[in-house]
């Protein structure tokens, strides 16, 4: 067969793929009965006969790279799949080929990494492509490449679409560069932040290496390729067995050799490695022309020389530099036991964090001297200056007594130290069995051919610890408390708070943690029940923090508390104490040289929600741009985040009348995240529902319902966009008259919220309200005025007499008595709102310009067609202030003005203006729309 025949590639696989799995006769009977070629059935065959003398572990693996690789996966320059073209090839792996190719086809220009799978790719194979699929669409994370799309080539080889990084290596990085140890240290955190991530969502790498951590030219790290990354999810996966494949071994850890489980503790060993090799310049196991036995030998029995006495071509990369502390970080990072590495990418992070403070660090045996050493280098002045005086006074005797009293502190303090280390070690011990008994758990031979997936391994794992160590009550406390960060990891909110109150009740029966400990876990509790929508339970936990750390305080857990307290306020309908909490977080951050980083921006980011809860939207927009900047910045334009940032941006933008920046940033958001989300992505959908709410004042009724549609015709689990989406669209379907398409979907909103947020949340405010005057139209009209009355006592309560949700309020009404004919009501309400809003909005805001709606709209219904014109003529002249030329909106007021014109002796021109606006009308609005038939009849008056 020729190296392009693509298509008998794909029959041989169909055909493999059906007899690898069958006895040898019912094979034989299965191919002689196909339809397929001579040839086709030798390679079968031949492919059967390698496969059978083949380990089972191996069979499906080893039978690809050996015969089909190369052959199935030459693509050329040029060849589109879907709306990409390929430049290049840039890598390959044992997972498949990655490509750059750029988007073609002219909506948004983008170059990416293509990776495609081999098109006789065998059953595990795709297991692992489709693993990574998965894997990457749950990753978002400014330090991990992200995922952007996915699709299948003619020959159903399925592919990936992932952000393209134009960076170097780290380690080819920092030696151009030529960074200090300092400078790759702190890049060296940023690597262990997205492992750490990672972790969080049960997710292990196994693969750390210098060639999957780039570097852009703006110094950003990102880590790439999970392809070999293993996911506590399925039966499918042997939790027992590491395959090589695909490995590096000079950065393999001894148990993925030996083909042992692999945990968190792997990933550990390969931080280790790569810290390794930015000391050094060398892999901590350099391969050089060993043989592989001779490699796994010394990965597996051999300690790497520390980092301080390896040379490379004659010298020594950092010297003296690191002896001491790098030396002994690195090495506990790659001790060949997994328990005596660090227990987490976390405690790694925070002794290199140490380090950088010039402060004492756990991977260094603590002593007097060694202690001494780190104060002097932190206060070199204050120390010189406390030793000169303190020798000149005490002279030798005190000196002496003072040596011994240290060294009976320090004889103490190792005895207290030790008791600590012992229980940390026991901890992660028991942490490592954890993990591994989840990992064996999940293997073909406990799973007894059953699907075990993450929530059922949890489940095994909280069940174990809660009937074990009952003689270990602290690391019991640990261990739950740490299945409770994994279960809120995991959506599973009330599981978490569960787990959390076990954990703190337990450390209370045997003393407790210190005060700052407890005020921490008392803060995630708080955090846990938010999450859970009880806000009461959430402000009690945070509040029981709060006055812990007031009598120990600790600025930044204060910080991080006040925040999340906020945000409970904000949920709570509470914005203005919402604000006092979040300022205080707040003047923490500012502080901070980096402003609080990803922690400060979040605090800025509730603030500014808060602040535009009480209407002060310049100070929301203001904050807004901050934050929208900060996330350009930190992930750039096209990250989640900094799509969510666009959209409340353009939310304040349209409450200061700044339509057009707004309509920037909100079709921006809306077409960007179309193709870097799933459908059912919460930024997605928010951003679709603040697109449909400007469309609709602009008059673009049914671009504002395909969109929303579009959004609501998905299976979503955040049901707070869902019951929001679903009163805008309610709403849009009320503005056009088509009463009960809106009901039907202002009652399911209503249903969402009574269920998810308490009846004081001002979230759900303007969805009842509209329903309330909904149900006025639609036979339920004294249960849609009280509920019009509830909102606005609830609005009042909260925001006062004066805001600009009773003005809505009073609109709702005057709409309501225009319908129903209680004409000498109407004015009156108008002119309650009018007085109320002017202190909010300009004069050609739309929300201004609805109630100069309703005033033309009275006038005409009064007949008194002079003052309708005169109205609509005002109207039309601030709309034009407000809209763009083309705006709809404009084509509807210009067609009422019209109307008028045909009763005050202008029927000519009124009739031009009719004529002119309909078919504008005609395009944005369906037919059942209101504004479509008033268009209609006034058309059918000309003829």
């Amino acid at each position: 067969m020729s190296n392009n025949s693509t298509p008998d590639l794909k029959t041989i696989k169909q055909l493999f793929d059906t007899c690898i799995d069958l006895p040898a006769d019912h094979r034989e009977r299965l191919l002689r009965e196909s339809a397929a070629e001579v040839p086709i059935l030798e390679e079968v065959r031949r492919l059967l006969a390698i496969a059978d003398r083949e380990a089972d572990s191996q069979r499906h693996v080893d039978i690809i790279d050996r015969q089909l690789r190369d052959l199935s996966q030459n693509l050329q320059r040029g060849q589109q799949l879907g709306p990409y073209e390929i430049e290049q090839e840039i890598g390959r792996g044992g997972m498949g080929i990655v490509f750059l190719a750029r988007r073609i086809d002219g909506n948004y220009e983008q170059k990416v990494a293509l990776k495609i799978a081999p098109s006789f790719a065998s059953r595990e194979e795709l297991r692992h492509f489709h693993q990574e699929r998965q894997i990457l669409a749950r990753l978002q994370h400014p330090n991990i490449a992200m995922l952007l799309d996915g699709g299948a080539t003619d020959d159903q080889r399925p592919y990936l679409v992932m952000e393209y990084v134009d960076g170097r290596p780290i380690s080819d990085y920092c030696h151009d560069q030529q960074l200090d140890l300092d400078a790759r240290l702190r890049l060296f955190l940023s690597v262990c932040d997205a492992v750490s991530y990672a972790h969080s969502h049960l997710i292990i790498h196994r693969d750390i290496k210098p060639e999957n951590v780039l570097v852009t030219a703006s110094g950003q790290v990102k880590l790439l390729d999970f392809g070999v990354s293993k996911v506590l999810q399925s039966d499918h996966q042997n939790a027992q067995v590491t395959q090589l494949k695909g490995l590096t071994l000079a950065y393999a850890s001894p148990e993925q050799v030996r083909g042992e489980p692999t945990t968190t503790a792997t990933d550990v060993y390969g931080l280790g490695t790569l810290l390794y090799r930015l000391f050094t310049g060398l892999s901590p196991h350099p391969c050089g022309d060993s043989s592989a036995e001779k490699i796994i030998e010394a990965i597996c029995l051999t300690s790497p020389a520390p980092p301080s006495r390896v040379t490379k071509d004659g010298t020594v990369a950092f010297g003296s530099k690191l002896k001491g502390d790098p030396d002994n970080i690195a090495g506990k990072a790659l001790r060949k036991e997994p328990h005596n590495r660090y227990s987490s990418v976390g405690e790694l992070q925070a002794d290199i964090a140490r380090y950088l403070r010039r402060e004492p660090v756990q991977a260094t045996p603590p002593s007097f001297i060694y202690r001494s050493g780190k104060l002097v280098s932190r206060y070199p002045a204050a120390s010189v200056l406390s030793l000169s005086v303190f020798l000149a006074i005490s002279g030798g005797f005190a000196a002496a007594m003072y040596l011994a009293s240290k060294l009976r502190d320090e004889r103490d303090n190792l005895i207290v130290a030790q008791k600590e280390i012992k229980r940390q070690a026991q901890t992660a011990g028991r942490t490592a069995q954890l993990l591994t008994d989840m990992f064996l758990a999940a293997s073909p031979r406990n799973a007894h051919g059953r699907t075990v997936d993450v929530d059922q391994l949890l489940d095994i794992s909280v069940k174990n610890t809660r009937d074990s160590l009952q003689d270990e009550p602290a690391v019991k406390a640990q261990l739950l408390k740490t299945l409770a960060k994994v279960k809120y990891r995991t959506g599973k909110y009330k599981d978490a708070v569960a787990l959390q109150l076990e954990s703190l009740n337990i450390a209370d029966s045997f003393a407790g943690p210190d005060r700052e400990e407890r005020a921490a876990d008392l803060s995630k509790l708080g955090d846990y029940y938010r999450e859970a929508n009880d806000l009461e339970s959430a402000f009690h936990a945070l509040k029981q923090a709060e006055e812990l750390l007031q009598q120990k305080p600790d600025p930044m857990l204060n910080a991080i508390n006040q925040s999340r307290l906020g945000v409970v306020m904000e949920q709570w309908g509470k914005p203005r104490q919402a604000i006092e909490a979040l300022n205080r977080a707040e003047r923490y951050w500012r502080k901070q040289a980096d402003k609080g980083g990803d922690t400060g921006t979040s605090t800025r980011y509730n603030l500014a929600i808060s602040y535009y809860g009480i209407a002060d939207f310049p100070t929301a927009a203001k904050l807004h741009k901050q934050v929208l900047d900060e996330r350009i910045a930190r992930y750039g334009k096209d990250h989640p985040q900094t799509l969510n940032s666009y959209h409340n941006l353009a939310q304040c933008y349209m409450r200061l009348n700044r339509l057009a920046e707004a309509r920037k940033y909100l079709q921006l958001a809306y077409e960007t995240g179309k193709k870097i989300f799933s459908p059912d992505h919460i930024t997605l959908r928010t951003t679709a529902r603040q697109y449909a709410r400007l469309l609709r004042k602009m008059g673009y009724y049914r671009r504002g319902i395909d969109i929303l549609s579009e959004s609501l015709n998905v299976d979503a689990q955040n049901r707070e966009t869902t019951a929001l989406l679903l009163a805008t669209r309610g709403n849009l379907y009320f503005e056009m008259g088509m009463l009960a398409e809106a009901r039907d979907d202002l009652d399911q909103s209503y249903k969402i919220f009574n269920e998810i947020l308490p009846d004081s949340s001002s979230i759900s405010f303007l969805s009842r309200s509209i329903l309330g005057e909904v149900m006025t139209a639609t036979g339920d009209r004294e249960a849609g005025f009280a509920l019009l009355a509830k909102i606005r006592q609830l609005n009042a309560e909260q925001y006062g007499e004066d805001d600009y949700g009773i003005a809505g309020n009073d609109f709702r009404l005057a709409r309501i008595a225009l319908r129903e004919g209680r004409l000498d009501e109407v004015q009156s309400h108008i002119d309650h709102a009018r007085t109320i809003n002017e202190k909010f909005f300009a004069r050609n805001h739309p929300i201004q310009l609805e109630l100069d709606i309703l005033e033309a709209q009275l006038a005409v219904k009064q007949a008194n067609f002079s003052q309708g014109r005169s109205l609509y003529e005002k109207l039309l002249a601030r709309m034009m202030e407000t809209f763009p030329e083309d705006a709809p909106i404009l084509s509807v007021t210009r067609s009422a003005l019209g109307e008028t014109l045909l009763h005050t002796g202008e029927a000519d021109k009124g009739r031009q203006l009719i004529a002119e606006n309909l078919r504008q009308i005609e395009a944005n609005t369906p037919p059942q729309a209101i504004q479509h038939q008033a268009g209609k009849i006034r058309a059918n008056k000309l003829l």
